[in-house]
């Protein structure tokens, strides 16, 4: 079962999946775009399902611990805009990783010519949560969440990606990739 570790959480995906953390140190983004390029973003994890013909690019960020100081990146569309960047900017690379051969990126031309069937960007976003927060604390989280999901969504449906946000509580079974 190929797993990724991104700081305090690791991603298990099913056996014959194709996952590779996309911008590790000695990965096609950080030796050739990341270094040569500036303003250049990628997403954590690249993951193709085969079953499904689905490639899946993961943004993880963990806020545990730093909910008060990306509060606002949340609320702001900030964090929309980044994922938004990190999602194009990766698909790009993707392609320009199987243009020049490179072999972390090859495992993954199947699922990118052709075009997959599906296209789906998850941001897996872990926060806080706290047992003795208020109500009205805790709707004006599901509610920032809720219009985070929504400016999201509203970016990539033009353009044919699916989008969620999930979190350890929240994964449905159909993603096929589980976190501890």
């Amino acid at each position: 079962m190929p797993t990724i570790t991104e700081g305090n959480l690791t991603l298990s995906f099913p056996n014959e999946w194709v996952a590779l953390k996309y911008d590790a140190e000695n990965g096609f983004y950080k030796q050739e775009l990341d270094r040569h390029f500036r303003d250049l973003k990628a997403v954590d994890i690249v993951a193709a399902d085969p079953r499904n013909r689905r490639l899946i690019l993961v943004e993880i960020k963990d806020f545990r611990g730093y909910d008060v100081e990306n509060r606002k990146r949340i609320t702001t569309g900030e964090l929309a805009e980044e994922v938004g960047q990190k999602t194009l900017h990766t698909i790009s690379g993707l392609y320009l990783g199987l243009r020049t051969g490179r072999a972390d990126i090859l495992p993954l031309a199947e699922y990118l010519v052709p075009l997959p069937d599906k296209l789906e960007l998850v941001l897996f976003l872990e926060e806080d949560l706290f047992a003795n927060e208020s109500r009205f604390k805790r709707q004006n989280r599901v509610t920032n969440r809720q219009n985070l999901v929504t400016k999201i969504k509203t970016m990539f449906k033009p353009l044919k990606i699916q989008s969620h946000i999930y979190n350890r509580g929240n994964i449905p079974i159909r993603a096929g990739w589980t976190v501890i």
